[in-house]
């Protein structure tokens, strides 16, 4: 009976995806509950069912403005809103330590911004998509500056390695290391923000191909962080920290493709 199989694909796969989750938000549409103040037009506090929490303007009943999000990870937003979105200048804290400020549009990251890292090292240029795009600069957590140049995702394309600090030999590979825990960071919020796309769809056929595309990000980040720890930037430390990781993100993808299977199966039956 392929019946029970029509919330397969929402229920479950949110379950696997929830505790990766960072600022992907909840749609206009998204039920909430109205806590205090004026939810409607005005200022005030919204519930979500699954604990996230918005406090701040409301237009039409749709955050609107500025305001902040509580995220049920630990993760915060605070800033502008344009129809439940992140939408021009704004700050992004993450439960790990990790602070981005700068601009977003439609909830990425993207113009000019900064990223923190926990141990102080940051990245300041250009994001477009999530991703740094263009000119930017590494600094180490002495405010050093080891990078400079012209940014495609983690690589740097076009500039060099600038810092002169002899003090510390792993200036650089702690700034990649800075890197690919960013760019883990923004992987999986593709993830999570296509999750509650799907989530809206009515039927499996629909949930289908947002399902292949979780399969293919998620293939793709085990493909970054293998080839991360296979290459020559990272310090034997920082290899060993992530080792574990892509284990973790392997079995992932065997379960995410397991959901898709039975929601392609399930397609089949219009359910």
């Amino acid at each position: 009976m392929f019946i029970i199989l029509k919330p397969v694909f929402v229920t479950t796969l949110f379950v696997f995806l929830n505790s990766i989750v960072t600022f992907a938000q909840q749609p206009a549409t998204a039920k909430k509950e109205c806590v205090s103040g004026n939810c409607i037009n005005g200022k005030g506090k919204a519930v979500y069912p699954n604990g996230d929490s918005y406090e701040g303007d409301f237009v039409n009943t749709i955050p609107e403005g500025f305001g902040t999000f509580y995220f049920n990870n630990g993760n915060i937003y605070t800033g502008q809103m344009s129809k439940s979105q992140f939408q021009g200048k704004g700050k992004m804290s993450w439960k790990m330590g990790s602070v981005y400020e700068g601009d977003f549009v439609k909830d990425k990251r993207e113009g000019q911004g900064t990223t923190t890292s926990a141990d102080g090292s940051k990245f300041t240029g250009t994001y477009k998509g999530d991703w740094r795009e263009g000119q930017g600069k590494e600094y180490d957590k002495s405010t050093n500056m080891v990078r400079e140049g012209i940014w495609n995702g983690s690589t740097l394309v076009s500039g060099a390695s600038v810092s002169s600090s002899s003090s510390n030999g792993n200036i650089l590979s702690n700034a990649k290391e800075a890197a690919v825990d960013a760019n883990i960071v923004a992987k999986k919020a593709q993830i999570a923000t296509i999750m509650q796309d799907a989530q809206q769809k009515k039927t499996n056929k629909e949930r289908l191909e947002p399902a292949k595309e979780i399969l293919q990000l998620q293939k793709d980040l085990v493909q970054y962080l293998t080839d991360a720890v296979n290459g020559n930037d990272l310090s034997e430390n920082a290899k060993s920290k992530y080792k574990p990781i892509i284990e973790t993100e392997k079995k992932m993808v065997l379960q995410i493709e397991h959901l898709v299977k039975v929601t392609a199966e399930a397609a089949k039956y219009d359910l």
